[in-house]
């Protein structure tokens, strides 16, 4: 979609869903991830409370955000993916009941020289903290596969 095109839906869009008028539209910024590009703009409105807009849109749905909220192009756009991908995953689940377990608080990689010194006695520190710890001797057993294992 042009630019001018895109401006124009950015004016509708923000017009219908923030009940004001608009002042001004720039581009601010153009963000292309995973095949995806999208645009942000920056848009002033007349509206008293909140005037000032991200509006973010172009290979995603459109979505305005807050200049009060978000006063950076970056923190609007990773807010906005985040968002985006959380919608659109087909396993995304929530629940209100508490999980028995969802994995480490800390995973500790460490060069071999530094495992007696500091990473051992690093992870043994942590883990009578209550932290759960990935830490290759803790966790390994003959037969793991290493990269299985960090991944999971």
């Amino acid at each position: 979609m042009k630019l001018p095109e895109l401006s124009r839906r950015v004016k509708e869009y923000v017009e219908i869903e923030g009940d004001t008028t608009v002042r001004s539209i720039r581009f601010h910024r153009r963000y292309r991830l995973f095949g995806r590009e999208d645009v942000v703009f920056r848009v002033a409105t007349t509206d008293k409370r909140d005037a000032n807009w991200c509006v973010i849109g172009g290979g995603s749905p459109m979505n305005l955000y807050s200049i009060k909220d978000f006063p950076e192009g970056d923190e609007a756009y990773s807010f906005h993916i985040g968002l985006i991908l959380r919608l659109s995953a087909r396993d995304f689940e929530e629940s209100v009941e508490t999980p028995d377990d969802i994995g480490y608080d800390a995973f500790i990689s460490h060069a071999i020289e530094d495992k007696a010194s500091l990473a051992k006695p690093l992870a043994t520190a942590l883990i009578k903290r209550g932290l759960k710890i990935w830490y290759d001797e803790f966790e390994l057993r003959v037969g793991n596969s290493l990269r299985e294992s960090i991944d999971n």
